[in-house]
């Protein structure tokens, strides 16, 4: 859900039109916060795995469109610098 999100309100720039943020554009440092808390919700999953291997399965459809979206804001941080 929040992979959704960061989607929605920071890659397509909804946050804007929402009014969440308050500049006139997504920065590099709304950027760079998706980014990291992105890599966070991944290894949170990797230590659930850990913890709890019947969710393996999932945990690695969850890494994977979390590694894709983790992809996508590096890739438009880029295009900003």
């Amino acid at each position: 859900m929040y992979n959704t999100h960061v989607k929605e309100l920071i890659l397509n720039k909804g946050a804007l039109s929402f009014g969440k943020v308050r500049s006139k554009s997504i920065t590099g440092k709304h950027l760079l916060i998706a980014y990291s808390q992105l890599k966070f919700f991944r290894t949170v999953g990797a230590l659930i795995t850990r913890r709890f291997p019947e969710y393996e399965e999932l945990s690695g459809l969850m890494a994977g469109r979390l590694q894709s979206s983790m992809g996508e804001v590096s890739k438009k941080f880029r295009s900003i610098l």
